[in-house]
């Protein structure tokens, strides 16, 4: 198994990019209207503002996927591979969802971590069907050093 090849096609790392895609095209777009909106009537201070503070607001998300992408890329010589069950879900905000799975460490122990909310009920904002990986097998690489999890590619598809 190249390790490198399964992280970067690994469920979460697409979850990342397909997120970054869409939050960057929703920004380009209420730009574009803005700058629309703003040509009818004059480029003034007003429009600045507006384009400061509305980039403002969601450049921190713009900047969450960039580095969780940066961050599995980096480790990607840290992590270790394991199989778990997605069988303990736990709710978030915005109807996401993420899963409490136990893995073995390097010492041998059994220790419970939590995957990141990329699950949803439906097909919404690019997120993962949680059906699809409910009680199913699934591919984790583990990150001793950050106790990070991803989760790479569903096993048991039954």
């Amino acid at each position: 198994m190249d390790k490198e090849k399964e992280i970067k096609n690994s469920v979460e790392l697409k979850y990342n990019y397909n997120q970054l895609k869409i939050f960057s095209f929703i920004i380009i777009l209420i730009n574009f209207f803005i700058i629309v909106i703003f040509s009818g009537v004059g480029f003034t201070k007003a429009f600045y503002y507006v384009i400061v503070i509305y980039n403002c607001l969601f450049l921190p998300i713009i900047i969450y996927f960039i580095s969780s992408i940066f961050r599995i890329k980096k480790n990607i010589p840290n992590y270790v591979f394991q199989e778990t069950l997605l069988d303990e879900p736990r709710p978030l905000f915005r109807g996401s969802m993420y899963f409490k799975v136990t893995i073995v460490n390097e010492k041998g122990e059994k220790i419970n971590k939590n995957t990141k909310a990329i699950f949803y009920p439906s097909y919404v904002f690019g997120g993962l069907s949680f059906d699809d990986y409910f009680r199913k097998k699934v591919l984790v690489a583990y990150n001793p050093i950050n106790e990070d999890v991803v989760v790479v590619k569903l096993i048991d598809s039954e």
